[in-house]
């Protein structure tokens, strides 16, 4: 079944069937369709507080139905319908998403969930806090924490570096993932002008020099990851925009056997 609508992910800390923390992030649009790769995202997330109060209610009803024994990390793939009126679920991962996860969701709201995870590896409450879980935020509500907190008036945006030519920006008819092509990585550089932005966060690059790229029908993974922050939904789009194009891949196509 194909599920219309925004497609966003959900990282929340669950402790004895409670949630402790929760955070909407908005996903880009994939551009390498129909392998629906991520592309980068935007936290919190900026969709309609309908929307973002149908996408908790989703994940607090899951929670709820699992009860008192569920403690752990939660990654939600969901979407809100908008002809249905209603979000659904895509996927749950036990575990916290992949890639900049974990710096999108520290960058946004200064807590580190890995290591309240952590605390409870060695029985200890996280996010411990003498005010009622109960307290939820109504002004964000794509985030809650039992934490009493509240959210730095700042965007995080995320850009997923495709894994087709080593370019970015180009217009599908340019894609060249559905046509059964293998690359090979001559060149890769985050430019030091990158590194000292004021808005700039983090990266990484996952493939040295000399990897083969493959098509996106054998490996949907993407070259590497760029974090950046913004006043505005639209002011981190555009310094993402901006510092993502200053990043540098090469690479020529590799006609040597499989």
């Amino acid at each position: 079944e194909y599920i219309e609508g925004d497609e966003v992910d959900v990282d929340c800390l669950v402790h004895n069937g409670v949630i402790k923390y929760f955070l909407i992030s908005d996903n880009f649009p994939s551009k390498t369709l129909p392998f629906f790769v991520e592309s980068g995202g935007l936290a919190p997330s900026n969709l309609d507080k309908n929307c973002q109060f149908a996408i908790r209610n989703l994940v607090e009803r899951y929670c709820q139905k699992i009860g008192p024994k569920l403690s752990g990390l939660l990654h939600f793939e969901a979407k809100y319908d908008w002809d249905r009126e209603q979000a659904r679920v895509i996927e749950v991962n036990l575990r916290l998403g992949a890639a900049e996860t974990f710096y999108l969701n520290l960058w946004t709201t200064r807590i580190n969930i890995a290591a309240e995870y952590l605390k409870m590896a060695v029985g200890a409450t996280p996010l411990d806090s003498r005010d009622p879980p109960g307290i939820l935020s109504t002004f964000y509500p794509s985030f809650f924490s039992v934490r009493p907190y509240i959210l730095p008036d700042a965007w995080v945006a995320s850009i997923n570096f495709p894994p087709f030519q080593c370019r970015l920006h180009l217009r599908e008819s340019d894609c060249e993932c559905d046509k059964g092509k293998y690359f090979l990585l001559m060149k890769q550089e985050a430019p030091e002008a990158v590194l000292k932005d004021r808005h700039y966060i983090a990266h990484r690059l996952y493939f040295d020099v000399g990897y083969r790229i493959q098509p996106l029908a054998r490996c949907t993974r993407a070259l590497g990851w760029l974090l950046c922050w913004g006043d505005s939904p639209e002011d981190a789009k555009k310094h993402l925009e901006r510092l993502s194009r200053m990043f540098i891949f090469e690479a020529i196509e590799d006609e040597s056997e499989e």
